[in-house]
C-alpha cells in the first residue's frame, strides 16, 4: 500500500511540474521555432554536426530532440520561456557537449547554422507583416 501511495504522488508531482512547465510555454514562440524546425526538415540541404554529415530530415529529428529536452521541467529552461532567440542561440547553432558550431550545407555551401537560422527567421517576420 505504501508503494501505492508513493507512485502516485511521484506521478502527481511530475504531472504538477510538466503542466507548469507548459503553462510559461508562449504560443507565438513555439510557433515561430516550429516553423524554423519545419524548413530545416523541407530543406533540400545537408547538416553538418561534430564534423559528421547528415540529412535535413535527421537535422529536423535532432533539433527537435534537443528543443523538446530544453521544453521539460527540471532543466536550465525551467520557469522560462524559450524565445526564438534561445532557440537560434543556445539549442540549435551548436552541439551542447562539444561546442562545435553546426553547418548546413546547401548546393556545396557551407553555412554556419546561426546565421542560416538568422537569415530565415527575419524571412520569415517580414511574411508576417504583409
Amino acid at each position: 500500500m505504501r508503494l501505492l501511495k508513493n507512485l502516485f504522488l511521484l506521478v502527481f508531482f511530475l504531472s504538477m511540474g510538466i503542466l507548469v512547465a507548459n503553462s510559461n510555454e508562449n504560443p507565438k514562440e513555439h510557433k515561430n521555432i516550429m516553423y524554423l524546425l519545419n524548413e530545416i526538415k523541407n530543406c533540400s540541404c545537408k547538416f553538418e554536426r561534430n564534423g559528421d554529415s547528415h540529412t535535413a530530415q535527421e537535422a529536423y529529428k535532432h533539433l527537435k530532440r534537443k528543443y523538446d529536452y530544453a521544453r521539460k521541467p527540471f532543466i536550465y529552461w525551467q520557469k522560462k520561456t524559450i524565445t526564438t532567440k534561445d532557440f537560434i542561440e543556445k539549442i540549435a547553432s551548436s552541439s551542447s557537449t562539444t561546442g562545435r558550431p553546426y553547418f548546413i550545407i546547401i548546393k556545396k555551401e557551407k553555412i554556419k547554422m546561426l546565421d542560416w537560422l538568422n537569415k530565415t527567421y527575419a524571412e520569415y517576420l517580414k511574411t508576417l507583416k504583409k
